[in-house]
């Protein structure tokens, strides 16, 4: 199975051909990705996004949600379930405008994010917050128990941006950095310069257990957390096809 997670600045991909996952700086999808066969899984960047609780998603209004964000209605977009938080991801594709996506291919960034925030909020019922670092982007998942509290992605030019909407996001949320849980995964190490400033005021960080899949099929890289996003995707597609 092939692998494309498709970010702004870069992509990480895997596929049989390959011991390891790779990031390359790929900032688009060619036509040789759409087209592959076997059809390879993409999962897609989008400037606007929103989750709706399952019970009030209309499918025939799914545009509107992203209208009120600022989006024009042109705009193409899809929609992904989200099962472990019991709700419909609308998110655009104004991204991706020259390519003719069949619309059961495509997935959200978010969908693997959201999978491995459901996982860590089972293994503690406080709040706490999960953020994937790829270079130029961040994302943020908060979580407290069963519920979502907010999630929302960032461009970044430099460490001090990183830890500016982190902050800012615990104090919007009214939550010590202190004592909340903060998991982390992308691109960075323990001897990154932006891991050694975030432990200056992160009380409680730590890097994303790497067992956290208990399928064994899941690529595992070893020693970093560089390529959780792939994995966590492919468990979340695993375990839907279950």
């Amino acid at each position: 199975m092939s692998v494309i997670l498709q970010y702004p600045f870069g992509r990480c991909t895997s596929d049989r051909h390959q011991k390891e996952p790779l990031w390359s700086a790929v900032s688009d999808l060619s036509d040789v990705d759409i087209t592959a066969v076997p059809p390879s899984l993409i999962a897609l960047h989008s400037r606007h996004f929103s989750l709706i609780p399952a019970d009030y998603y209309d499918a025939d209004a799914g545009q509107s949600y992203l209208t009120q964000l600022g989006m024009s209605p042109e705009t193409p977009f899809a929609v992904n379930p989200v099962p472990e938080w019991n709700g419909q991801l609308v998110f655009s594709l104004e991204a991706w405008p020259k390519h003719s996506l069949p619309q059961q291919k495509i997935w959200s960034i978010w969908r693997g994010l959201f999978y491995a925030a459901d996982l860590l909020s089972r293994t503690d019922p406080n709040p706490g917050v999960y953020m994937h670092v790829t270079p130029g982007q961040i994302y943020m998942v908060a979580f407290e128990g069963d519920t979502l509290q907010f999630f929302n992605t960032f461009p970044v030019r430099d460490i001090h941006d990183h830890l500016y909407f982190l902050l800012q996001g615990l104090e919007q949320w009214g939550k010590s950095p202190i004592h909340t849980p903060v998991f982390i995964s992308g691109h960075l190490t323990v001897d990154s310069p932006l891991y050694t400033l975030m432990e200056g005021f992160i009380g409680n960080l730590s890097f994303v257990p790497e067992d956290l899949f208990p399928d064994s099929t899941t690529p595992q890289p070893q020693g970093n957390a560089q390529f959780f996003d792939l994995r966590s995707f492919v468990a979340c597609v695993s375990s839907a096809e279950n």
